[in-house]
């Protein structure tokens, strides 16, 4: 996903100081300029994290007026109950606590930094990759 396009969720590619690959966390909400909440997912949780954050969504579906004409999208769950409401639901599911990492909150000073390709250390290499869906 592009970051400077607001996407309801965006997964970043973030390597940590101590060389550990996964993703930072970005929603859609006004309160979070960068929409960066904090969390930072291992590469090895992402699919479980996604899975996790879906049933959130289709929970809230289940209660949502559909006299509004249109299916909510995610970001009227987070304006609904809240960035923190919500990763509480999803540890919940999870059954384990979300890794917050403050420092994430900063955003770079260059526009899609994390794309491309990147050196992990002599030899290793990771290829981040944009991919956009058109409805």
């Amino acid at each position: 996903s592009v970051h400077d396009r607001r996407n309801d969720i965006t997964l970043v590619a973030h390597r940590l100081p101590s060389l550990e690959i996964g993703f930072r966390v970005c929603l859609n909400v006004e309160a979070h300029n960068s929409g960066d909440v904090g969390v930072f997912i291992p590469k090895n949780q992402c699919l479980t994290f996604i899975t996790a954050l879906t049933q959130v969504y289709l929970d809230y579906t289940q209660n949502y007026d559909s006299s509004k004409g249109r299916k909510p999208r995610f970001r009227d769950l987070l304006a609904s109950w809240g960035v923190e409401n919500c990763l509480e639901r999803v540890e919940n599911l999870l059954k384990l606590s979300l890794r917050r990492e403050a420092n994430l909150l900063r955003s770079s000073t260059q526009p899609y930094y994390h794309l491309g390709i990147h050196s992990l250390r002599p030899g290793k290499r990771f290829c981040s990759l944009m991919f956009l869906t058109i409805a």
